[in-house]
């Protein structure tokens, strides 16, 4: 039994002695602490912010110090002077101390309108008292609140969208609503539909109720106080399947969005049901029943040829001939300039995103346009050119004079496309088509 008491008497020993070690080199020290930025900063009022930590020791108060500036803060040069400020805030400011331990804050009233002040935190414990950084900030004028909108949205399925906006600056008095608005038309308001998320600073996010396919909508955020709505500025929100079906034969062309535009990416291929005439052709048939026609094996991955006025005719409800500007604006996409989209003839690479392909997946374009070469017919002639060329019409622009002819894109297999208007709206050409 002795060994046993001389056993335990070392390990009380040894715990008293890691005991005294502990409060030897680990030492209770002053605090640190960070002065944050103010949020929620109206004309009178503001919400100061800080964190600090213990130093080891229980926090027994924390808060800050708050001054105007004033022309004894500055230098003989006209620059503040920052040890002057942090010995004004200090002796001279106003104190107001923080209720919360860790990150802490206080809410400040009887601010002076449009003036500029200083803030410095502080928290103290047992070893002493620690300030943070002197930061500078303003009160608000009598304005209302300024909302912004982040630049894009997240798809959720093909009809709804998340949506992030945020309340930068809560203006001359605090934000009493904040939210989203929506319309078919530009700038919508909150007169408009909406949905309310909060009060105060800060981001928020909802998503949308969903909207229906094909139709574009504007969104803004809002911000309200008693100076009045703010908004932020728009983003366009438009969803779209991944195809299109022509209600008038069943037809489905796959469709997307290029830049500000969306397009069928597939040549039409519509045959009305008064057959082809003379202004409607399909390559390697010359019947003029519609079902033997679809049967070919062309049909499908070429489309039809249209003589220009048919091909603005034979426009599926809600989208159009693509016009000569909306072409250009897709071939800048590629990296073509300004000057090089209006030039004429031969205007050379797309650097591989329009290239012109036999049969689908074969080499395809990076734009997955699916430019196939259709060829031509000769005004109710010859099929020219098939599986060597590729011509579209472009539909005359609302601002072209008058008497202008149509221009046509010409893109043989491979990477490049042309432009020219030398040809009689008689011809038959293919056709793509952009959503009104």
């Amino acid at each position: 039994m002795k060994n046993i008491h001389i056993l335990l008497s070392g390990v009380i020993m040894l715990i008293c002695a890691c005991g005294k070690d502990k409060i030897k080199y680990n030492p209770g020290v002053t605090p640190a602490v960070v002065t944050n930025y103010p949020v929620n900063v109206t004309a009178t009022s503001a919400t100061l912010t800080g964190t600090s930590l213990t130093g080891g020791k229980s926090i027994s108060s924390q808060g800050f110090y708050t001054i105007i500036v004033s022309p004894a803060m500055y230098n003989t040069r006209g620059e503040l002077n920052m040890k002057v400020v942090d010995s004004l805030v200090v002796k001279n400011g106003a104190k107001v101390e923080a209720l919360t331990k860790g990150d802490f804050q206080a809410v400040i009233n009887g601010l002076a309108t449009d003036t500029t002040y200083f803030v410095k935190a502080y928290a103290a414990n047992e070893a002493g008292i620690t300030f943070g950084e002197s930061v500078l900030f303003r009160s608000s004028k009598l304005v209302p609140p300024v909302a912004v909108l982040a630049k894009s949205y997240i798809n959720l399925g093909d009809s709804a969208a998340v949506i992030t906006g945020e309340v930068t600056a809560v203006g001359g008095d605090v934000v009493t609503e904040r939210g989203f608005v929506w319309s078919t038309h530009e700038n919508p308001e909150i007169s408009d539909s909406k949905v309310s998320l909060g009060t105060g600073q800060g981001t928020f996010t909802d998503t949308l109720p969903p909207f229906p396919s094909f139709v574009k909508y504007y969104v803004r955020a809002y911000a309200i106080n008693r100076f009045g709505t703010a908004y932020s500025e728009q983003l366009v929100v438009i969803f779209l399947p991944p195809t299109f079906t022509d209600p008038r034969d069943g037809e489905e062309y796959t469709i997307r969005q290029y830049g500000n535009a969306v397009w069928m990416t597939q040549n039409l291929r519509h045959i009305p049901a008064t057959g082809f005439g003379t202004e409607i052709w399909l390559q390697d048939y010359n019947g003029n029943d519609a079902a033997a026609a679809k049967k070919s094996k062309y049909y499908r991955d070429y489309g039809c040829l249209y003589t220009y006025d048919k091909a603005v005719a034979v426009a599926p409800e809600g989208w159009h001939l693509a016009t000569d500007e909306e072409w250009k604006q897709l071939e800048m996409l590629t990296g073509m300039s300004r000057s090089e989209a209006d030039g004429v003839e031969w205007r050379g690479g797309t650097n591989g995103k329009l290239k012109s392909n036999l049969w689908p997946g074969e080499d395809t374009d990076a734009m997955e346009f699916n430019l196939h070469p259709g060829g031509k017919q000769w005004c109710g002639g010859a099929f020219q050119d098939f599986q060597s060329m590729g011509f579209y019409w472009t539909a005359i622009d609302d601002n072209a004079g008058p008497g202008s002819s149509p221009y046509y894109r010409f893109f043989p297999p491979g990477d490049g496309t042309g432009r020219w208007n030398n040809w009689p709206g008689c011809v038959g050409l293919s056709a793509r088509y952009v959503r009104d």
